[in-house]
This record gives structure tokens, sequence and C-alpha cells, in this order.
């Protein structure tokens, strides 16, 4: 995947929006949100029988990138659908595919433990990838062993370790992963299958990888296409800044959680030992990488696939315990070696939402993920100060794609002081109370911001004109005439901000429902 899309994606919007506004006259059509609360969980864990066991050759996930997706959808344009996984917040709520966490935690990917020790090595299910053994440990719980390559010992098992925690503490359901000695020399144990979250103390069974495309036939309770959800779509941004340059199959896999007949289906990150640039230096060093194709799909459908590959800048790699990860990314032009359908489809808003959720990981968060790697001082060190500047990249630019405020709180009619009233307004006021998270991250100025906000009504109707209003630090207050939603009971605020000689290109959207003396938020897009 290519960030460069979103920055193309951006100036054909303009152009479209353009065309529009010659041929509708720029016609506004909101949606409209309901006067329900929002939805904090999906019900998705309806009982049903245990599914079949899937297989994703890689064959058929080149196909998928390289034919199905790429020249197939080039030939038959189509406008991308929104993300359908999220509610009227524009946040995702929890699900069988996402915890739904407010904030970053570690509190619940330690549930189980590392293994109970000794190992007994036991016969895989299917076919072991290169360096993947499987064992069970003293409680008969099966593990996944990961070992060290030849001349980088620990490397693969670091990166599984720390990737793992940091995953999870965006939010997505991760595997227990942990270093641990085998034969003498470092491994990732990696407990799967096991269920994670709120049911971790059910019985798990392995469903094989999630599927790319469509949903699982076999689980009613999967309703929303996979390329269609923001957990998936949002996952190439993750992959910047944790170095991942591709979504294998083993990656995104499905679990049965609870007993057979009476359980549902989970969808788990496991193994993210590729992580951290290991995947691209092991692939390069030894030319093992599973025939993969070049980046461009067109170049590799041409060639037929014997396009040259990367070579190695022996530069990037500083320590042996260290893969391809240098502390400088460039979100906006990273990309996965092999496309990822979800991630090729994501929006302006989906890459915002995560961005602001990779924002949310202190550095004292990093510093305990990478300390489970267990590498040595120096390497250790080199690791935390580049997932720190390239969590504070990403971060960056998600926030540069769109208008990034969120809403702190609404002030009523009769808290307003007289004084904050907005100059020239007649008449009682509310308030909109936000939070710039540029600013309050530091990657912008409040002196070189400002916020243009225009009112409208439930069709579409601008009501007034439009008020500019300035930050104070990161907070944004833009206060509205009390009128214009007691008369109506329904406004559409848009905020959208300017910085220096730039506009965003996508305003902030409140839905406000109710009356000035009790306003409710009930709906927000970014």
């Amino acid at each position: 995947m290519s960030m460069a899309r979103i920055e193309r994606s951006r100036i054909a919007t303009r152009w479209v929006l353009g065309l529009a506004c010659a041929v509708g006259g720029c016609a506004y059509v909101p949606v409209r949100f309901s006067v329900s609360e929002p939805v904090a969980s999906v019900r998705d864990d309806y009982p049903i029988p245990v599914p079949g066991k899937t297989t994703i050759p890689d064959e058929l996930r080149y196909s998928e990138a390289y034919v199905e997706r790429a020249v197939v959808e080039a030939l038959d344009p189509h406008r991308v659908p929104d993300s359908e996984d999220v509610n009227s917040l524009d946040e995702v709520p929890a699900s069988s595919w996402f915890s739904g966490s407010a904030e970053p935690s570690y509190g619940a990917f330690h549930r189980n433990g590392p293994p109970a020790l000794p190992l007994r090595e036991v016969r895989g299910d299917g076919p072991p990838r290169g360096g993947t053994r499987v064992f069970v440990d003293r409680e008969e719980h099966r593990w996944e062993i990961v070992t060290s390559e030849k001349n980088h010992p620990g490397m693969r098992p670091a990166a599984g370790a720390i990737a793992s925690r940091l995953v999870s503490a965006l939010g997505y359901y991760v595997a227990e992963s942990y270093v641990i000695l085998v034969d003498g020399a470092p491994a990732l144990a990696v407990r799967y299958p096991s269920a994670r979250g709120l049911h971790a103390d059910r019985e798990a069974i392995d469903l094989g990888p999630t599927t790319a495309l469509g949903t699982r036939l076999d689980d009613p309770n999967d309703v929303v296409d996979h390329q269609r959800r923001r957990t998936l779509r949002a996952f190439g941004l993750v992959a910047a800044w944790l170095g991942l340059d591709q979504v294998r199959a083993r990656v995104l896999r499905d679990v049965y959680v609870g007993v057979p007949g009476v359980g549902f289906v989970q969808h788990q990150v496991v193994g993210l030992d590729d992580a951290l640039g290991v995947g691209k230096l092991i692939g390069i060093v030894n030319d093992t990488d599973v025939g993969r194709p070049v980046h461009d799909p067109w170049l590799a459908l041409g060639t037929l696939g014997f396009a040259p590959k990367e070579s190695l800048e022996s530069s990037a790699t500083p320590f042996a315990g260290v893969g391809l990860f240098p502390a400088d990314v460039r979100a906006g032009a990273y990309r996965l070696s092999v496309p990822f359908p979800a991630t090729i489809e994501a929006q302006l808003g989906d890459l915002y939402w995560i961005g602001k959720r990779i924002a949310r990981i202190t550095h004292s968060r990093i510093g305990e993920a990478v300390s489970a790697g267990e590498l040595d001082p120096r390497e250790s060190s080199y690791l935390d100060e580049c997932l720190l500047r390239r969590r504070d990249a990403v971060a960056r630019y998600a926030m540069s794609l769109v208008t990034p405020l969120e809403v702190v709180g609404l002030v009523p009619t009769g808290a307003v002081a007289k004084r904050d009233a907005p100059d020239g307004t007649e008449g009682p006021v509310f308030g909109v109370e936000l939070d710039d998270l540029a600013i309050r991250n530091g990657f912008e100025r409040a002196s070189t911001s400002h916020y243009d906000v225009e009112v409208f009504d439930e069709r579409g109707v601008r009501l007034g004109t439009t008020q500019r209003i300035a930050p104070r630090g990161s907070a944004v207050r833009a206060y509205l005439a009390s009128s214009l939603l007691d008369e109506r009971g329904y406004v559409i605020v848009r905020i959208r901000v300017s910085r220096e000689a730039s506009t965003a290109s996508r305003s902030v959207e409140l839905h406000l429902r109710g009356s000035s003396s009790a306003p409710l938020l009930r709906g927000v897009r970014h």
C-alpha cells in the first residue's frame, strides 16, 4: 500500500468537488444522525457452530493483491465507501475485532503469562513455516515457537514481543508473545490459539487466517466486508510505524471462542516477528521471501514477477538484533510490499483515527514494550528512539489529513460568559469546546492556526455567515447563537483549520440535537 495514493486522492477530490460546484451549484446534502446514544459495543458474539478452518496460500494472496484488486478495479473504478464498523462519534466500538478501549493499556495483554516450563515439542496441525515449531507447556497449552535467525540472534523474537505489545495497546486483540530460551537461544513463544479480551478464560480453536476480502460465509456474525472495516483499513499506518512490510496470512487469524456450538469467532493479530524491519531484512539477505512480487502491480504483471528486487543497505541495520528499521519514516509514502486490500481502501478519517491512537502511546509504554524484547541496552535504546520518532511522524501525517479536532464538551446557554460571545452576536449563545490534537501533540503551533466555522440545517442550507476563531493553546471554543438550535432542533457545525498558507482537506463535522439549554452531540465525522 502507498500512502502516496492518499495524497493523489486529495488532489482528485478537489477536482471532483470543483466539477460538482460547476454542474450542481455545489449542493451540500448531509447525513442525518438519530437521537439514539452512540453505539459503544457491537453484539457479534452470538452462538454459532464451529466454522471450518481456512487456508490462504501465498498464490491466492498475490492474486487478490495484484489482479483482483489492482487490475480489475482499475478497469472498473468506483467510489470507495466509508468504513462500516464506525459509530456515530467516528470511533470503532468494541466487537470481536477490536477491544474498543479508549486509552492504551497492556493490562489485557498479560492475561495468561509465559509458557509453564518444561516445553514438549509436538507435530503442528499444518505445514510449518521456516523457523517455527509447535510446543505444549506443562499445562498442555499450545505455543508457536519462532526461533532466531542464524546471524541475528534475538532479532526476530524481540520484534515479535515488542510489536505485539504495541499493537495490543492500540486496541487490537493480539496473541500473547514472550521471549524465552529454546536450546540455549532466544525464541519467541506465541500463545495460539487462545481467546483474548474479556473472554480470555475460555477455550479457543484455531480457524486459520482471516480472509482479506468479503466475509466468512460460515459466520453469520460477520456482516461487514473486511475491506470496509476501519480496523483493517488503518493497519497500513500501523505497519508504517512498526516497520511491517507485509500483512501475511499468518498475521491476521480467526479463533473460535468457547464451547463448540455456543461460541463465536474472534479476530486476532498473531505473530508480528516480521515487524521492526525484520521481515524486510530477512527477505533481502536470504532471498527467501516466497517469490514475493515487486511493489508495483503493473510492473509485476508485465514482468511476470521477475523484476529486480530491493538491495540491502548495510547502514540501515546498525545492530545484529535490529532489522531494517531506520528512525525516520515518510508515512505518506510508506507502502506494503504486497498490497493488502483493506489498506488500499483507507480513507482520510480511517488514518486519522489510528493516527490519534498511535499518538496516545506514551514514551513509557514504548519503553515497556522494548524491554520485553530482552535485547542488549544499545539495541533497546536504538529501538526506543526509532519507535518514538516514527510514532510522531505517522501521527503528524495522519493529523495533517483532516481537521484534527476532538469534542471536549458542550456548553449550554446560561453557562457561557457574555464576554465569550462572538462579536456582533445578538441574544444568548451556547458553545462547543474542542481540542486540536495536532497542537496538543506539538505538531502544529496555535499562533499559526485559525478555524472557519459554518452552521447548516439538516438539509444542508447554510445558516448565517462564516465565523473565524483562534485557539487558546490547543483549546478551541466555538460559540453559536442559541436560536440556531432552538428553532430547528438539529444543526450541523462544520469547522476547517488553516495553518499558515495551507487549509485542511477535510472539515470536522458535528451534528447537534436538542436545545441550546441542553445540547446533545449525536454525530461526528472527520
